[in-house]
């Protein structure tokens, strides 16, 4: 009878790394590489600091087309942009209002 895989390969790998069954995964993450995310799946603990981080910027710039749509008075879809007039009006909006909040935020 051969050794058992230290290797924990498939959909739970992960997991079952961080529960103690296996060493390492396919991608060779061991236990203090991952942690839990808000949902208490098992993700890669580096990548979840960045993608918070990214998520940050992503955020206000949504914040802020919410408040440039509701300033200008447009509802439904409206692409920020495009081709037409009001999606490049609305797209300037955006820009004023996000470089205005990112001024007013502390470092």
């Amino acid at each position: 009878m051969g050794r058992s895989s230290k290797v924990a390969y498939g959909k739970y790998g992960k997991s079952i790394v961080k529960k103690g069954h296996k060493k390492q995964t396919g991608g060779g993450l061991v236990a203090a590489d991952l942690s839990r995310n808000k949902k208490g799946k098992v993700v890669q603990a580096s990548r979840s600091i960045l993608a918070k981080e990214t998520q940050t910027h992503i955020a206000s710039w949504a914040k802020a087309t919410k408040q440039a749509k509701r300033a200008l008075g447009l509802t439904g879809f409206v692409p920020v942009g495009g081709k037409s007039q009001t999606g490049q009006q609305l797209l300037a909006e955006v820009r004023r209002i996000y470089a205005a909040a990112k001024e007013n935020v502390p470092e």
